[in-house]
Formats: C-alpha cells, structure tokens, sequence
C-alpha cells in the first residue's frame, strides 16, 4: 500500500463519514488502492 495515497484515502473517507454518516464501507472511491486496502480504511475510518 501506498502510503501517502492511503493516507489520503484514509483523510477522505473520515471527511465523508462526517459529512454522511457513520458507514463508508463499500463506498466506490478507492483512490487508486486495492480493493481490500481501501475497505479495510473504509473499515478504520
């Protein structure tokens, strides 16, 4: 995993759940992460 996109995945998906409620899981944006990197951020976030 990238680290500086992950982190901006990771930014992304927390500004989002504020913004939108509490579950990200399953959101499409994946900033150009694997599929089970950017679920397990969704997951974090």
């Amino acid at each position: 995993m990238r680290i500086a996109c992950a982190e901006t995945c990771l930014a992304a998906c927390i500004m989002f759940g504020s913004l939108h409620g509490p579950s990200l899981v399953g959101l499409a944006y994946r900033a150009h992460l694997p599929e089970t990197d950017a679920s397990y951020l969704q997951q974090a976030a």
